[in-house]
Formats: structure tokens, C-alpha cells, sequence
């Protein structure tokens, strides 16, 4: 049985809604869409983009819309301007902290800046 149910206002029961995915299986493929996708097309782009002393998350993720759109490959923005792409960016960097080849110094609303443990890291 899934989250959802169909009300009738006209009848005291109700049906569950099978024609809607369950929340958390939606949660998990979006989650694991970014991950791969960004492991295995963008991860080399933003490896380089802090091997050129790049620290900005904001920084990157606006160098890989730019070569996206060379590309041809359109990219998605938030209201707020900020490109999709961004959450998966930090996803990553965050990876690479876990992994300590990065160190995170701070986040903001609208950025987070990140720097090499040793500038002797290597991929």
C-alpha cells in the first residue's frame, strides 16, 4: 500500500492512489541521477576546475554551464538564478571532503568554498 489515498467528498471511504510513485522511490532515483551523472561525465571537469585553484562551488558549477551550452547541452535554473547543476557540484565536492582531498571552509546562501588539502593532491 503507498502514502496516497483518493478522498471522495461524496463517500465515507477512500481509495489508495497506485497510479502515484511512493515518495522515498522518487527521493532515491533523483539522488542517484545526480550522483552517477556527475560521477561519470562532470567529475573530471570539476577535478580540473580545482586543480586551477578554483575554491568556489558557485565558480565551478558556472564554468560547466558555460561549456554545457558549447556543447549544446541545456541546463536548468532556479528562480533564483542558480543552475541546477549546483546541488549535484557539491554533492560531489562533498565526496571529495569525505575522502580528504578537500577541506570545506564555509557555505553561504549563496556559495561554498572549498580548497585542496595539499596543492600536491593528485586524482
Amino acid at each position: 500500500m503507498n502514502d496516497y489515498m483518493q478522498m471522495d467528498l461524496f463517500n465515507e471511504g477512500y481509495e489508495p492512489d497506485s497510479t502515484r510513485p511512493h515518495r522515498s522511490s522518487v527521493k532515491i532515483n533523483a539522488l542517484a541521477g545526480h550522483k552517477i551523472h556527475l560521477d561519470f561525465e562532470y567529475g573530471e571537469w570539476i577535478d580540473a576546475y580545482l586543480q586551477e585553484g578554483i575554491t568556489s562551488a558557485r565558480e565551478m558549477t558556472d564554468r560547466l554551464v558555460v561549456e554545457l551550452s558549447k556543447k549544446e547541452i541545456e541546463v536548468q535554473f532556479f528562480i533564483t538564478g542558480k543552475p541546477h547543476l549546483y546541488i549535484p557540484v557539491c554533492v560531489y565536492l562533498d565526496g571529495l571532503v569525505r575522502k580528504e582531498k578537500l577541506e570545506y571552509l564555509f557555505g553561504t546562501e549563496v556559495d561554498r568554498k572549498y580548497q585542496l588539502r595539499s596543492r600536491t593532491t593528485t586524482w
